[in-house]
């Protein structure tokens, strides 16, 4: 945790001794009024000292004529009040009456600008080489953004990776271009990152490929890939795995030249690092897209542009709610409207192995590009399994009532490619017997 200290008299030795809780004319530790709780109470310790925290490890001390015991104008935002009004020992109240100790955790805060940054203080921040957006902490840190593009290596949770002068858009190049970025971890915990595209547009793969514009990611764990993307992904976001060392994480975003292909090409890409205990967000190893609420919209990677890429092999997964017995999946949302689904198979001759506007289901159905649902492969021109609906020229729900958690695995080959899958999913809490 970094922190920020505003020590009126500069007490700097005395603090710190105190800190350790070995400070005392006498002798006697004072270990009890520097404690440190997981709860928002006020306690007394064993020295009669007063002390109120709202977050481990982060501590506030005031002097005790500012702030009365009912006062918990101080308790928001990360930012904690010790009160010493019952101090026994008054040389230490004494002591204490003349600073202002401040500290507080480097959590997340929206800056003015609508983006996410962290809690620090304005010169730490400067110093880091952040962005201040505004105020945190009561007032007392600034929120602090830190934003990369070309050419950057940051070391900083709630990165911003970005193209160069965005939002403009980046002029078609006259020859290849590559532009590089890099992430560092921010402490050795750190297990897994998370991608957010606020907006991704590149130009759009050709015949399934990258072969214009793509976001090549590189250095993270071996068993962790990420596909190359291109096209339109704005609103999606992946999660891969980190390696133990310190190996930086590498965002290559490669632009062709080509006069026959025009795009917009812009970007902007949030960076959390997470470790195993950040609940919720965390999402099980292996999982390339993670949804943590109960319903939602999924879909495949580069739907709006028309199309997903050759050779994919990933798994959706979804945090299973607490007394939810199953998941269902429709391409039809509650208005009536559709949202086209479209995953294709086709012979050796060409000609497509699921009748055109009908669903497919199983593997002979779907050898090669399909979603996986409770076990049975789904692809076609419509989404039905046949279990509500025998019909194959509807579109009709599909649920998944795995007792196990709920994923949802795509797979593509080197063949055709279609539009993909925009799916509404809702999980059904279990009925009551």
């Amino acid at each position: 945790m970094r922190a920020v200290t505003i020590i009126v008299l500069g007490l700097l030795l005395v603090v710190e001794t105190w800190g350790r809780g070995r400070w005392d004319r006498r002798g006697r530790s004072h270990d009890g009024a520097w404690r440190r709780l997981n709860s928002p109470t006020m306690r007394k310790d064993t020295n009669d000292l007063l002390y109120g925290l709202t977050e481990p490890g982060v501590l506030k001390l005031r002097r005790d004529n500012d702030l009365s015991l009912e006062d918990e104008s101080f308790g928001a935002n990360g930012v904690t009040t010790t009160f010493l009004n019952e101090a026994k020992d008054e040389e230490l109240a004494r002591f204490l009456n003349l600073l202002t100790l401040v500290r507080f955790a480097n959590s997340e805060c929206l800056s003015t600008e609508g983006l996410t940054g962290s809690c620090y203080p304005d010169n730490e921040c400067v110093g880091l080489g952040g962005l201040i957006g505004g105020t945190c902490a009561n007032g007392f840190g600034v929120c602090c953004v830190f934003i990369g593009t070309c050419g950057d290596r940051l070391q900083a949770n709630g990165s911003y990776f970005q193209s160069p002068n965005f939002p403009d858009l980046m002029p078609t190049p006259n020859q290849p271009q590559s532009c590089y970025f890099e992430i560092l971890k921010t402490n050795p915990w750190v297990t897994q990152i998370r991608l957010d595209f606020d907006f991704f547009e590149l130009a759009n793969p050709t015949g399934g490929e990258c072969q214009n514009d793509r976001l090549i990611i590189s250095g993270q764990a071996s068993g962790s890939p990420v596909p190359a993307m291109c096209g339109i992904n704005t609103g999606q976001h992946v999660y891969f795995d980190l390696q133990n060392k310190r190996t930086p994480v590498r965002f290559t975003v490669v632009t062709l030249s080509n006069s026959s292909v025009r795009a917009n090409r812009r970007w902007r890409i949030r960076l959390t690092q997470l470790n195993p205990r950040d609940v919720p967000l965390a999402a099980p190893s292996h999982c390339l897209q993670y949804y943590t609420t109960p319903s939602g919209v999924v879909q495949s990677f580069n739907y709006a542009g028309g199309a997903y890429t050759n050779n994919l092999n990933y798994v959706i997964c979804f945090k299973k709610m607490s007394g939810a017995c199953s998941i269902t999946y429709r391409n039809v949302n509650s208005t009536g409207q559709e949202s086209r689904f479209q995953i294709v198979n086709v012979e050796s001759n060409g000609q497509s192995i699921v009748p055109t506007n009908q669903a497919g289901a199983g593997v002979f159905n779907c050898p090669d590009d399909y979603i996986v649902v409770s076990g049975v492969r789904l692809c076609g021109e419509k989404l039905n399994d046949a279990t509500t609906n025998i019909d194959f020229t509807v579109n009709s729900p599909v649920t998944d009532t795995t007792s196990g958690p709920f994923i949802l695995p795509f797979r593509t080959n080197a063949g055709s490619v279609g539009r993909g899958f925009s799916l509404v999913y809702n999980q059904i809490t279990c009925a009551l017997s």
